[in-house]
């Protein structure tokens, strides 16, 4: 298995340097998938070996303590100590600092420069009239230009004070895979504190998926991802107030993580709970002077979009005007259900965050990352497959280099979610098959 991990490290970084080379996805995208398909095998054979010496299932020789998992695993699950293999996941993102950003870097940027002007990002969109003279070369990479600002407050401020320290747009990339190698440090830890070997940790810090969403595209998600990782680190640790702060910048970083709230009420700590809600509203309360304006986009965007979704397309042709309601719906009853059984939080999350992505109606490749940290601790094949196959997504810009418009072909839905809905479903027939008997420590799980 040593041998194995060796040869996927090496697989892995050769397919980074190729990435690399290319500049990133746009310059040749089908290239780009070839290097992302090359990685996705070396990080599998890391993967593998990681999960066949002591990295399976967390639920046998388990306790738990205020709601979170106490395993004791073998810490020898791949060559060469921890520091070793995070010194590779950093070195990496380093690599690939050099390739060019998502479009959503654009608008990071542009949002720093006029509220540094003075002017409220969830107000002016990036097409009015009264910004006209701040636009330059960079501006017409913005995407949805009518748009006002949809990024939560924390993301907001990251971005502001990027711009006010002169920040050249390669920093506002540069700092999201900066929160991004915290994120494993953080998660390593996390790991740690709940007796899991901390070489899981590769489970997230070597994915493609993740390397592509933050090293190469820059986006911000990667500041909610490493709040989230604290806050199970400190709920891990019993330091319910520090979870309840870190979750709540994580909402401020982007509103999915809210799903965890009702975790803490449920179970109870209400330290954390109050600490988020008041973190949550104090953040808002920064871009108050306008009142519900910094909801507008929010609206306006859930309320008229669909992109890339598995399950929405469905639902609208089955409940039509409701379908929003519908998914909302089922989002909540799932969440329910959770509770209900008493999951701890790790499980808890990574079932809310799946079932949120999945009944979404628009889903973008680096939305995967929040499941995938979680995937550290209670790892999914199917997941993981779903993080691999998402290189066809990429797709979309190579519609867009021909023709001006980004847009998904038809084909691609099917390419990336078939062999995840099959993994999904033959995991739950063998689950429901070994239900009696307990299955093996090294086995991967693949259920939802």
């Amino acid at each position: 298995m040593s041998t194995l991990a060796v040869v996927g490290a090496v697989l892995l970084l050769a397919a980074v340097a190729a990435m690399a080379v290319l500049g990133g996805v746009i310059p040749d995208v089908r290239a780009f998938q070839c290097a992302y398909a090359a990685a996705f095998a070396g990080y599998g054979l890391i993967v593998w070996a990681c999960l066949r010496h002591g990295g399976g299932d967390p639920d046998r020789k388990s306790g738990t303590r205020g709601g979170v998992s106490r395993t004791v695993g073998d810490p020898r699950t791949l060559p060469g100590r921890w520091p070793w293999w995070l010194a590779g996941a950093v070195a990496a993102r380093i690599a690939l600092l050099t390739t060019a950003p998502s479009d959503d870097v654009y608008r990071y940027a542009w949002e720093g420069r006029i509220q540094a002007a003075g002017f409220n990002p969830y107000v002016v969109a990036p097409d009015d009239p009264r910004l006209a003279g701040f636009r330059d070369d960079d501006w017409s990479h913005i995407n949805h230009r009518d748009y006002p600002a949809i990024y939560p407050p924390l993301a907001e401020l990251e971005f502001r004070l990027l711009a006010e320290m002169g920040a050249p747009l390669v920093a506002f990339k540069s700092v999201h895979a900066v929160w991004d190698c915290l994120t494993i440090v953080v998660l390593s830890a996390w790991l740690k504190a709940v007796g899991r070997p901390q070489h899981l940790a590769v489970v997230y810090a070597l994915n493609p998926l993740v390397l592509t969403a933050f090293a190469v595209d820059g986006h911000v998600d990667s500041l909610m991802v490493l709040l989230l990782a604290l806050c199970g680190w400190a709920a891990a640790r019993q330091r319910w107030s520090l979870a309840g702060a870190a979750l709540g910048g994580a909402v401020l970083a982007k509103l999915i993580p809210i799903v965890v709230l009702p975790w803490l009420v449920w179970r109870r700590h209400w330290s954390a709970a109050g600490v988020c809600v008041a973190v949550v509203a104090a953040g808002y309360s920064v871009y108050a002077a306008d009142g519900l304006a910094v909801f507008d986009s929010l609206r306006r965007f859930a309320g008229t979009t669909a992109c890339f979704s598995p399950t929405f397309p469905a639902l609208v042709r089955v409940a039509g005007q409701y379908a929003r309601l519908f998914a909302a719906i089922a989002i909540l009853l799932v969440l329910g259900w959770g509770l209900r059984r008493g999951e701890i939080l790790e499980r808890y999350a990574l079932r809310s965050f799946a079932v949120v992505i999945l009944l979404s109606p628009v889903v973008h490749f680096w939305y995967l990352a929040p499941v995938l940290l979680f995937c550290a601790h209670t790892p999914r094949a199917s997941w993981l497959v779903l993080s691999c196959t998402m290189l066809f997504y990429f797709a979309a810009e190579e519609v867009r280099r021909q023709t001006g418009a980004w847009a998904m072909p038809a084909w691609v839905p099917w390419a990336v979610y078939a062999p995840f809905a099959v993994m999904w479903m033959a995991a739950s027939i063998t689950s429901r098959l070994n239900a009696p008997g307990h299955p093996s420590p090294s086995e991967v799980h693949s259920d939802g």
